[in-house]
């Protein structure tokens, strides 16, 4: 979530966007970059950092705050701490190489959204500006459940794309874009799925899928291609992309 100036509504979406979301039972994260210090002087955390913690968790009830000593360019490393959520909504951080979307209270032409990458969308967050003719799709405050719609289409499709999008069944879901939407609401594992980019095994028993964890594929993957090595003209395991399907009969 991009914008232009300070009072550019960013906040004002990222909320509307979590209420939407989360009615519809996806989880979400959301990030800020500030423009003021996150600690307060002279505070008993802003004491242990200056000290040179590295680290600082500070607990209250049922909340919590890890403030960890680093730049804004290590943005990618905390995003990695977050908890797994359905969708992560940053607020700033303009040259980030994520989808963007940008939020105006003034009018913006084209020539104004050429140095935004990734822009798939713009927010009007003023009821007296109404823009037309820039290239991408436009949304205002008021309503923003197509953005929403948008946003969960985008998600499906990426996570299809990881799962292989055969529509095999074998995940016990009618279609990948079904598993999909399950992912994402948080009520499947997508490790389900054997076929994914992910998976370097399918196992089947008697022609039925059998699903492994993480563990037991390495486990699996790295003993077939040992015993596999020994064999002449089998020189393609050394490549990074080979993958095993192994058929196991019970007759």
């Amino acid at each position: 979530m991009v914008g232009y100036g300070r009072r550019s509504g960013k906040t004002r979406v990222i909320e509307e966007l979590t209420r939407i979301l989360t009615s519809r039972g996806y989880s979400v994260a959301t990030v800020k970059h500030c423009s003021h210090p996150i600690d307060v002087t002279g505070k008993d955390t802003w004491r242990h950092r200056a000290a040179g913690a590295k680290a600082t968790l500070a607990v209250y009830k049922d909340e919590a705050a890890l403030f960890l000593a680093g730049l804004e360019c290590d943005i990618d490393r905390y995003l990695d701490l977050l908890p797994s959520t359905s969708f992560t909504l940053i607020e700033g951080f303009r040259k980030l190489n994520y989808p963007k979307i940008l939020c105006v209270t003034d009018g913006v032409g084209e020539d104004s959204i050429d140095d935004i990458g990734d822009l798939i969308a713009v927010v009007v967050c003023s009821s007296d500006v109404r823009i037309d003719s820039i290239g991408k799709p436009v949304f205002y405050l008021g309503n923003l459940t197509p953005l929403a719609d948008i946003l969960v289409d985008m998600a499906l499709d990426r996570t299809v794309r990881f799962l292989g999008g055969l529509d095999c069944g074998r995940c016990g879901f009618r279609d990948c874009r079904g598993f999909a939407s399950a992912i994402l609401r948080g009520m499947a594992n997508p490790y389900l799925c054997t076929l994914s980019r992910g998976s370097k095994v399918e196992v089947t028993l008697d022609g039925e899928s059998i699903q492994l964890n993480t563990f037991t594929e390495k486990i699996v993957f790295s003993t077939i291609k040992a015993l596999l090595s020994c064999l002449k003209g089998l020189e393609k395991l050394n490549r990074s992309d080979v993958k095993f399907r192994v058929e196991v009969y019970s007759t």
